[in-house]
């Protein structure tokens, strides 16, 4: 129960301030994924942005991270891992203990653009900000609020979405929606089968 609190806390806090930043730091880093098969990445509050390139061995994260408070921004950290399945992921500050849901002013999100391999199969968790997927290899997508846009994408799709638009332009491979509980779903250029296990609410185009 605490757990979940603590990642409502945030969810709501970072959506109440429309992204504002009043502490940044910048990234800029790499991971080396020579020989790695695949790569998780587990996003939390803020935007997601992949590009996938022709480089094979290394994936460039950029981006900054913004929070309300200097602790929080010192306390969130992107932690990676290589192997065959790689790993991206960002690791958000206690925020339950100084969180109130009329606060209004407490927030820490981080905001990601990453060039990966374009052959590099993709798992993305995210909770909440935007999606944006161009040229990439995608496995699975599972996303709690914000939009999804995927175009020029491989590979066998399966997509979680909560709350949001999803966008799809030149999928060549099958796509399973496993569940879409709100939000309008567009697909264009699909090369594959489309099933949708379950839709909640909103049109499909």
């Amino acid at each position: 129960m605490t757990k979940w609190l603590a990642l409502f806390a945030i969810l709501v806090s970072a959506d109440a301030q429309a992204w504002n930043c009043k502490h940044e730091r910048s990234l800029d880093e790499a991971l080396d994924v020579d020989g790695s098969e695949s790569l998780a990445i587990e996003a939390f509050a803020g935007d997601l942005e992949v590009t996938g390139i022709s480089r094979s061995d290394e994936v460039r994260i950029r981006g900054r991270i913004c929070a309300s408070k200097k602790d929080w921004l010192d306390e969130t950290r992107i932690e990676t891992s290589g192997g065959d399945r790689a790993r991206i992921g960002v690791d958000m500050p206690n925020m339950e203990s100084s969180w109130s849901l009329f606060g209004g002013n407490r927030y820490a999100y981080v905001d990601l653009v990453l060039e990966v391999p374009e052959d590099l199969a993709l798992e993305i968790r995210d909770t909440s900000g935007d999606i944006t997927l161009e040229n990439t290899t995608v496995a699975s997508v599972e996303d709690s609020s914000g939009d999804i846009e995927i175009s020029d994408a491989r590979g066998a799709l399966e997509l979680r979405d909560t709350s949001g638009d999803v966008t799809l332009r030149g999928l060549a491979g099958d796509l399973t929606v496993l569940a879409d509980s709100s939000g309008d779903l567009h697909g264009r250029d699909i090369d594959g089968a489309v099933t949708v296990l379950r839709d909640s609410s909103g049109d499909i185009r």
